[in-house]
């Protein structure tokens, strides 16, 4: 295809990218904008004294009057505010907005989302020189708006559906946690979040909360003192080192983010059975259930589980795990309801045939995945 030319000499071509480009700056700087919102307490506010003027948001936020006021009349332009009189120069927030931008609990959050933004524009001297070099950038490098953008996005789910949805799809796990006395391993733990929802369903269980980032693990045991400290222990360590005899082993929104997650997986294979995994893909609307990811592989994360399984396994022929996998089917895709999940959709009956360490078995629109 040939792109025309415009008077001006430019071609449509060249011109639809910088439009493009232009797009995407003013989004990106919106997003910062809402950032300092959200950092320097604006939106509460407004959302404590609506129809606030540029002096009250000043007096109240503790910022400068001047850059209150740009603020709020970019945030009216931008559409996240409401100017209730152009007269006086009035904002409030839009109905349910709060939930959006103030509430990291609530299904509809967003909190986590901007605060991530800014927290990877932070490590991108570090990522230029690492593709320069060819070396890595530590978690740590991404700083605390990472670190607790993170957070803020997975907990929504972890207060709302992991005791609530997730658990209970496995009736089996629930009733022997519930029964008696047993240990749980919360691996990639974060802030802890999911290790204190784990403690709060089972009243009976020892909950261990693990992960490699420091500051993480400081803001987990921080969150356990203030209740749950009596059974719940978190510590900086490497999930592939993790070891002991658990009832059950979890692994929420962390795999995918794993240097090595065959290593782990293969490690806490011999400390629990099951194991459990989520990830989620992307997030979904607000009216839908909180936290549910679309239709993702059997395995938490094609390229954990494929991998490990080619290799161990070389003569069987792997299909590419395509969005219904592990949803119980033939090969070739006829529904099959009452035969097992397959591992990666192996051209066999079943993968627990084959002697794979890493068999499925999905529920919740494909999860979950449960090592046998």
């Amino acid at each position: 295809m040939t792109d025309t030319v415009t008077d001006a000499g430019t071609d449509t071509g060249t011109m639809d990218l910088t439009e493009r480009l232009l797009g995407q700056l003013l989004a990106g700087t919106e997003l910062f904008s809402v950032h300092l919102g959200i950092q320097l307490g604006l939106y509460r506010v407004l959302h404590e004294h609506p129809g606030a003027t540029d002096a009250v948001l000043a007096e109240r936020a503790g910022i400068d009057r001047r850059y209150a006021r740009e603020w709020l009349e970019q945030q009216a332009a931008a559409g996240y505010l409401q100017c209730t009189s152009l007269a006086e120069r009035t904002f409030r927030l839009p109905d349910g907005a709060a939930d959006v931008l103030l509430d990291p609990a609530h299904p509809a959050s967003g909190v986590g989302l901007v605060t991530v933004f800014a927290g990877v524009a932070q490590a991108l001297p570090a990522l230029a020189e690492a593709y320069r070099t060819g070396g890595g950038v530590p978690y740590a490098a991404y700083g605390s708006f990472t670190r607790d953008g993170i957070a803020a996005m997975n907990l929504p789910g972890f207060r709302h559906s992991l005791a609530q949805e997730w658990l209970p799809a496995l009736p089996d796990v629930v009733e022997r946690l519930t029964k008696a006395p047993a240990r749980v391993m919360d691996l990639g733990c974060g802030a802890g979040a999911s290790t204190l929802a784990l403690a709060e369903a089972f009243p009976r269980a020892a909950v261990t909360g693990v992960d490699l980032d420091e500051e993480s693990i400081a803001d987990a045991r921080r969150a356990a003192a203030a209740a749950l400290a009596d059974r719940v222990t978190f510590l900086r360590q490497d999930a592939a080192a993790a070891e002991g005899d658990y009832a059950l082993v979890t692994i929420f929104e962390a795999l995918h983010d794993m240097g090595d997650p065959v290593g782990v997986l293969r490690t806490v294979r011999g400390c629990s059975r099951p194991v459990v995994c989520c990830s989620s893909r992307t997030r979904r609307s607000p009216t839908s259930s909180p936290r549910r990811p679309m239709r993702s592989s059997g395995c938490s994360t094609p390229s954990a589980c494929c991998t490990a399984c080619r290799r161990r396994w070389p003569s069987i022929r792997w299909r590419r795990p395509g969005p219904r996998c592990g949803r119980r089917r033939w090969p070739g895709g006829r529904r099959r309801p009452d035969s097992p999940a397959r591992c990666c959709r192996s051209s066999t009956t079943s993968g627990a045939s084959t002697g794979c360490p890493f068999w499925t078995e999905s529920s919740v629109d494909g999860r979950w995945i449960r090592v046998a």
